[in-house]
């Protein structure tokens, strides 16, 4: 059975976590779902930030409650790592998976950091499967939310004052 790495190590995306499990259904693959804490700052002995540990966790719940309604297996790790970079090219070959799913919106990096991307696009051995996702908002969902704001708008205002129309006599 084939096996994918979905790395994360900040900034929980619900359609990148939908696009990686809806990939590894129709490849039919398990998703190994690696979770990364570091150190706050480089060089500087200590823990993980409370609040990246809540990240980590609410990240790996999440991804767990959506495989369960998509039918993907999941293997769920949490790693600390001052290097997560390469922590993740060592995960990727010691679970032996095939490849290692990275997101892109625009011009932003989801789920890992942009020096992270980086890291991997140069040292990887793992193949890299880069997915851009669509904008949040294309143009034709702007322009309905507006419009249907627009007309909100005009349903209260005729209702708070009366249009007054002329009577013919």
């Amino acid at each position: 059975m084939r096996r994918l790495l979905l790395p994360f190590t900040h900034g929980i995306d619900g359609t990148a976590i939908e696009y990686a499990l809806i990939f590894a259904r129709q490849t039919q693959s398990t998703l190994v779902v690696g979770s990364w804490l570091a150190h706050p700052t480089l060089g500087k002995p200590g823990r993980p930030l409370l609040g990246h540990i809540e990240q980590s966790k609410d990240f790996l719940a999440l991804t767990g409650y959506k495989a369960k309604r998509f039918h993907v297996p999941v293997e769920p790790v949490e790693l600390y790592s001052v290097d997560s970079a390469k922590s993740m090219q060592v995960l990727a070959r010691e679970m032996d998976c095939d490849a290692i799913l990275l997101f892109m919106r625009k011009d932003k990096v989801l789920l890992i950091s942009k020096e992270e991307m980086q890291q991997l696009l140069r040292n990887s051995h793992t193949p890299l499967l880069i997915v851009r996702l669509p904008g949040r908002y294309p143009a034709w969902q702007k322009f309905k939310a507006w419009s249907i704001a627009w007309l909100q708008r005009m349903h209260r205002s005729t209702r708070e004052r009366p249009v007054l129309m002329p009577h013919s006599y």
